[in-house]
């Protein structure tokens, strides 16, 4: 604690012991040379938000919220008081009251005031909390002052709000038919170049330029794909019947003969599913062992977007993998979970609206534990929270009855784009769209963004 004496002109203004007086004697209160703030609490505060209206127009939205949502952390050995959970942004913060539980009495002053002046506190009394502050807890018999340095931590922006930028772009050649992965910290991006050769170009997920693209060694354009996967730390694609796998991007060698398609893969999946030339999904879980399971079923997709495998909230131990593709121009969702070997198509109640969209270049991305659904023109995402059962327009109108997550949209530059792309997710949070007339994007979630 500090000495009070260099405060003591400034406080007799604000601090005097009570007495109580009667006709009969004085009693004089008792008094301590404690003093410490042990707990605060931030009143009721309006938060303004940008909105949309029943007319889908902008707008401005005042909403009310508690100040007790935001418990402050009081550090009595460095005598700092702070909050973890920063305030929502937006926040008013003006003219707020607050609480105190204390030994001694409260006062405050604005930092930013050239003479050294206290406020008495009181719970009724605002203060305004966008001026830096400092609170002190003086003790009862004016022999100490302890001064705490308060921050008050507010989101900059909205943390579930969606951000992109284009800067990216500098250094990116166009490829065709290209197909994009992630493999550590890097987006490899695969097409076919000006001169018919299959090329990657590659980019740092956390910063930098695209490299210019190079041609791949040991597969030709023809008879490729056009799919990249990953699985244990390694890319995989398909070539003329044929598995392939890389560690860097450029040399190729076979991994398995007599394949049509990688069904399902990732880094984080247990076993990857690949369909062979005989007409079988077939599994594996070190690339040397093969489990042959079901024959291909009828309505299988021919044309797969992605596939997605993650373990069960309800039982980490068992994995499902769920897949969504095109068969005949009709886009369906399939599943398998690791302790069974037959893909079940996921079927949604009859006449349904919420069923997966027949999407130009159907495309698919897990990210913040859903399934996001897009396409060709890029008018919005369908947003699966069931694991591809029921899918939901992100409508910017929250209100909408058919609306899920009004905050993921993609940025009007790239609205209405019908060229060809490939897209990917990164290990830092990121979705990344790479469009054949040279577009490239990279957005996120803004609490899910660590790049």
């Amino acid at each position: 604690m500090k000495s009070l004496k260099y405060a003591a002109a400034a406080l007799a203004s604000t601090l005097a012991l009570s007495v109580n007086v009667s006709c009969l004697k004085t009693v004089e209160p008792e008094t301590s040379p404690q003093a410490a703030i042990r707990s605060m609490s931030l009143g009721n505060f309006y938060v303004r938000m940008n909105d949309v209206n029943v007319q889908h127009r902008d707008t401005i939205v005042m909403s009310y919220q508690g100040g007790a949502m935001y418990p402050m952390t009081i550090d009595q050995l460095s005598n700092r008081i702070y909050n973890v959970d920063s305030l929502a942004a937006g926040s008013q913060l003006t003219s707020v009251t607050c609480s105190f539980t204390s030994t001694g009495t409260v006062v405050y002053r604005y930092a930013d005031e050239e003479e050294l002046e206290y406020h008495a506190w009181s719970s009724s009394d605002p203060i305004d909390f966008t001026r830096p502050l400092k609170f002190c807890a003086v003790s009862t018999d004016q022999s100490y002052i302890r001064e705490y340095d308060f921050k008050l931590n507010i989101h900059t922006v909205c943390p579930d709000s969606v951000s992109w930028v284009s800067s990216d772009t500098v250094g990116y050649t166009v490829l065709d038919r290209a197909a994009a992965a992630v493999l550590g910290d890097t987006l490899y991006n695969f097409g076919i170049d000006g001169s018919g050769i299959l090329s990657v170009s590659a980019h740092s997920t956390r910063s930098g330029n695209w490299s210019a693209p190079l041609p791949v060694t040991g597969i030709t354009a023809d008879g490729w794909s056009g799919s990249v996967s990953v699985f244990n730390d390694l890319l995989f694609t398909v070539s003329a019947g044929s598995l392939y796998s890389s560690s860097d991007a450029l040399s190729w060698s076979v991994a398995r003969s007599g394949v049509t398609a990688v069904v399902a893969a990732g880094n984080d999946s247990p076993f990857m599913w690949v369909r062979t030339a005989a007409g079988l999904l077939s599994m594996t879980a070190d690339l040397n062992t093969w489990t042959c399971g079901q024959p291909v079923p009828a309505g299988f997709p021919d044309s797969i977007a992605a596939a997605y495998t993650y373990p069960l909230i309800t039982n980490a131990g068992i994995y499902r993998t769920v897949l969504a593709g095109k068969n005949e121009s009709k886009a369906a969702v399939w599943t398998v979970l690791s302790n069974d070997t037959v893909w079940h198509r996921v079927s949604t109640a009859p006449y349904s609206s919420q069923t997966l969209p027949d999407l130009q270049q159907l495309a698919i991305v897990r990210y913040d534990g859903s399934l996001f659904a897009f396409g060709t023109g890029f008018e919005g995402f369908w947003q699966s929270p069931d694991n591809g059962t029921n899918w939901l327009w992100c409508d910017r109108y929250y209100e909408d009855y058919s609306s899920y997550n009004n905050f993921m949209q993609f940025p009007d530059a790239l609205k209405g784009n019908l060229d060809t792309f490939s897209y990917a997710t990164d290990n830092v949070g990121c979705i990344w769209i790479m469009t054949r007339d040279g577009q490239v994007w990279r957005g996120s979630i803004n609490r899910l963004n660590r790049r």
